[in-house]
């Protein structure tokens, strides 16, 4: 008999009293004797550099300098807040960089470049000019020398940092974003007039506000950019991109409607079977459909485009990312409990798009469909046709992530096609990468798989990770999107128009199949399964690999049961909890009292998934909350104090939620970038022999501009949901599910569209 996955494992989770650790003793690399003459020679250096600048590149005699803290102070407390309040500087936003620091206070900053931030601090000649005087009088404030003992380097924000370097010469249309908001608008005029002197255009009905930063779209010759970026309140200048959505197809010519006529009558029947459908809960946003040739009842079609496109692949794509999340594949069709998605079908690109600058009248399309809150899952299938990057903001990335972060929507996003690029240039790593917004940290990405057989590996054409920092772990996972190679296996789809099969591979069908999977999901289990839960469990589901890079967390199951039911040694228990305080909550994981004293080994698999909302302006700091979790697997063994022979004040901990275990043996991270992930999956096994009461402490992490909140603004922290998905299985059997369900009567199997064989 199936065993229905267990919920309300929030249910035994109990406010933490989070004691800390004690501080250690704040790290002096620089000496306010030695920090001193090297800051004032930067500040001096930077201020004759600015003078330089034509003036209406330094609009009100604002400049913007480059700030590189130490390595050593990379924690929140360390952020150089009385320099920046002394001298009326603003923080404008950060990114991560790599340094070898002047002193070195370990043996790794010794041996190679590591993780550090640059801020970019704006501020008025007149200010810089008042610190480098108070540092040559001696008339700095005691906490500002402190912070001046922080600075590895100070220079002006350069044009050369700004620009990203392309090969073409000429007239080319850039993306400029500006540390500029909606409400700068004399800046954003001067910025205007700034371009129109050096002969180039900007298109005033693109630019787009996310937050603090200005996307705008400026037509000007190469040969003016080192100019045009030395515009003080640039943050990057790269070539706009375009968006492509045609490097995935495969027709098979030789199949003819004939050989499937049983398929038409398979869907006729189907869709005469339906009932009162309601509103759809799935969103897709793509090319367009043939609204006259729709028969289906479960599909309800959009134009957003307002045009008149002539018959074009922008059609064959969008019906078949549609018919992929409404119908499946091919193959599922003569399945018993086959289920027809109910789907809104919105045409947000258009043949004249292709020459839509940014692509910003495509995004604004999805946005005022996505800002009404109407759906809980959306597809994209489509984007800029560019590298995912590290260390900058991107339009579309940015503004999807905003809307997201509340967790109300599953934005289930396709990989991108480039991977291909690594078979014959495999130095070209960087052009294979995740395509925007398959970047974003709160969305599902997905890659594509090769086989649905149980081997498998990364299709070559799907486009590899890493993402960004947070986000490090993308695409997400992979699903079957068939394979490129001549003889390897495609993907059956089925035409929503002549119910014909097209043979096709990309990772634009691989995504919207996780989006059907991910729609059944939510209505097998009613609907009561959050955005979070849902992402959760599809990560859960996977079969793991080691190339997190090109594979993120594995390949994601298609057996909708492996997600709902159990088995008489395993239980899964899924916990819905929320978080108000910093000190968080200790969950417990169930643990039968017959389980201690059995001699069996345990295999444990945790997914934790939560949605943030995210700083723009900080990539290094991207996202605003964390969670730390820590595994305590017996409650009565503690570590003594060979000094003192005092007992420690908590149970001991086993390892598990630590940076290897979920990002890898990757040095370029920092030491804490997995707590600042926002879906990861661990795993682990040990004697039943050594587990006594085991719990989870889930610790509460916040950050605003990558410092620490001040108390106040701790005391009202905004609630954080969070989804923790935890499997147990015996390897011998023990009856774990029943034990448990019998002593832990909190616990109740989920509710689910019953079927007769089913136990709950």
């Amino acid at each position: 008999m199936k065993k229905v996955v267990l919920g309300n494992g929030e249910k035994y989770a109990f406010d933490n009293v989070y004691r800390g650790r004690p501080t250690g003793d704040e790290p002096r690399p620089y000496p306010y004797s030695v920090s001193s003459r090297r800051v004032s020679k930067k500040v001096s250096d930077t201020l004759k550099v600015a003078e330089k600048l034509p003036k209406d590149a330094t609009p009100d005699d604002e400049i913007v300098t480059a700030v590189t803290l130490h390595p050593s102070f990379l924690a929140k407390s360390y952020y150089p807040t009385s320099l920046l309040k002394d001298y009326s500087l603003k923080s404008l936003g950060s990114k991560e960089v790599f340094v070898k620091p002047e002193a070195a206070v370990n043996k790794e900053q010794q041996q190679r470049p590591v993780s550090t931030s640059v801020y970019y601090l704006a501020g008025k000649k007149t200010s810089f000019e008042r610190l480098l005087s108070d540092i040559e009088k001696n008339t700095i404030s005691e906490q500002s020398s402190i912070d001046l003992g922080k600075i590895e380097d100070l220079t002006l924000f350069s044009s050369e940092q700004k620009i990203k370097k392309h090969t073409e010469s000429g007239i080319h249309t850039y993306e400029v974003v500006l540390h500029l908001k909606n409400s700068d608008t004399k800046k954003i005029n001067d910025f205007i007039n700034y371009i129109s002197n050096l002969n180039g255009t900007i298109s005033k009905d693109k630019i787009r506000y996310v937050g603090d930063l200005a996307f705008c779209f400026v037509k000007i010759d190469d040969q003016q950019i080192l100019d045009l970026a030395s515009f003080s309140f640039v943050r990057v200048v790269r070539i706009a991109p375009k968006i492509n959505l045609f490097n995935s197809s495969f027709q098979d010519g030789d199949i003819s409607s004939s050989s499937h006529i049983n398929l038409k009558d398979q869907i006729t029947y189907k869709n005469s079977d339906l009932k009162d459908l309601g509103d759809a809960n799935v969103a897709v946003f793509d090319g367009g459909l043939f609204y006259n040739k729709l028969t289906s009842p479960s599909l309800r079609y959009f134009d957003l485009t307002g045009s008149s496109d002539n018959d074009s692949e922008i059609f064959t794509h969008g019906e078949l990312v549609t018919s992929a999340i409404m119908y499946g594949t091919i193959d599922e069709l003569s399945s018993d409990n086959h289920e027809i998605i109910n789907v809104d079908h919105y045409k947000v690109y258009c043949e004249e798009d292709e020459d839509d600058i940014g692509l910003v009248d495509v995004l604004d399309r999805i946005c005022s469909v996505l800002e009404n809150k109407n759906y809980k899952i959306a597809n994209i299938s489509l984007g800029p046709e560019v590298p995912a990057p590290d260390d900058e903001p991107n339009l579309w990335t940015s503004t999807l992530d905003k809307i997201a972060g509340d967790g109300s929507i599953l934005l289930v996003i396709a990989a991108g096609n480039t991977g291909g690029i690594l078979k014959n240039s495999p130095q070209d790593y960087d052009l294979a990468r995740i395509q925007p917004p398959a970047d974003m940290l709160n969305g599902l990405s997905i890659g594509a798989a090769n086989s649905n057989a149980d081997i498998w590996e990364r299709a070559n054409y799907s486009s590899v990770g890493p993402g960004r920092r947070p986000g490090y772990v993308k695409p997400d996972a992979l699903f079957f999107g068939g394979d490129d190679e001549p003889t390897g296996d495609k993907l059956r789809l089925l035409g929503l128009y002549d119910f014909e099969e097209k043979l096709k591979f990309g990772t634009s069908y691989a995504a919207p199949l996780v989006t059907r999977l991910a729609a059944r999901l939510d209505n097998m289990t009613l609907g009561k399964m959050n955005v979070a839960t849902l992402r959760a469990l599809l990560i859960h589901s996977t079969e793991s690999t080691s190339d997190k890079k090109g594979c993120g967390w594995g390949r994601i199951t298609d057996n909708i049961e492996n997600y709902i039911f159990c088995d008489d040694n395993t239980v899964t228990v899924i916990y819905q909890g929320t978080l108000t305080k910093s000190s968080g909550v200790r969950a417990a994981i169930p643990c039968p009292e017959s389980l201690k004293i059995s001699k069996t080994k345990i295999d444990l698999a945790a997914t934790l998934c939560f949605y943030t909302e995210v700083d723009h302006k900080h990539p290094v700091s991207y996202s605003r909350a964390g969670i730390e979790v820590t595994f305590r697997p017996h409650s009565e063994k503690f570590k003594i104090n060979k000094e003192t022979g005092k007992m420690a004040l908590e149970a001991n901990t086993r390892t598990l939620f630590n940076k290897e275990n979920i990002l890898g043996n990757e040095q370029n991270l920092r030491k804490d970038a997995h707590k600042w992930e926002t879906c990861y999956k661990v795993d682990d096994v040990f004697q039943a022999s050594t587990i006594n009461d085991p719990a989870l402490d889930i610790k509460y992490l916040t950050r605003d501009e990558g410092h620490a909140l001040t108390s106040k603004e701790m005391a009202s922290l905004p609630i954080l949901n969070y989804s923790l998905v935890i499997t147990l299985r015996t390897r011998k059997n023990t009856n774990l599910y029943d034990e448990i369900l019998n002593e832990y009567d909190l616990l109740q199997p989920i509710s689910i569209n019953i079927t007769p064989d089913v136990t709950v």
